[in-house]
């Protein structure tokens, strides 16, 4: 999933409505939040299955941000952040706050996907992601 939704935003600069996983079809909250736990879980070593969740939609998406290289310290404790929002909201954020500065929801989807499709091929999270 994190791969078709990586090609399905380089290719028409957006993300798609939803994503079909095994039959289920998720929205791009849910799969952020299906990213995100899966980013926390990979760096913890737990490797289990994660129990999807029911997200809202952010009410927007926006912020703004510098490029450059988010390291893997850093976007684990961005995922970390992420769910922790999710939990306490029962919605995705607006925006996540990194050292780039605020990141936009469609932006962490794409970013996310980006790291779990990295771990996909190579077994193992990616140094840094570049955004």
């Amino acid at each position: 999933a994190s791969k078709s939704v990586k090609s399905y935003y380089e290719r028409y600069g957006k993300l798609p409505t939803s994503i079909t996983i095994v039959g289920q079809k998720y929205t791009m909250a849910q799969l952020l939040y299906l990213l995100a736990k899966a980013t926390v879980n990979i760096n913890a070593g737990n490797l289990n299955p994660i129990m999807p969740k029911i997200v809202a939609a952010p009410i927007s998406s926006s912020g703004s941000y510098r490029h450059g290289r988010l390291y893997k310290s850093s976007y684990v404790q961005v995922a970390n952040n992420i769910l922790n929002y999710m939990n306490s909201y029962g919605r995705a954020p607006n925006y996540a706050t990194t050292t780039l500065g605020k990141i936009p929801f469609t932006r962490l989807v794409y970013i996310y996907s980006k790291i779990i499709t990295y771990y996909g091929t190579y077994k193992r999270l990616p140094m840094h992601v570049t955004i």
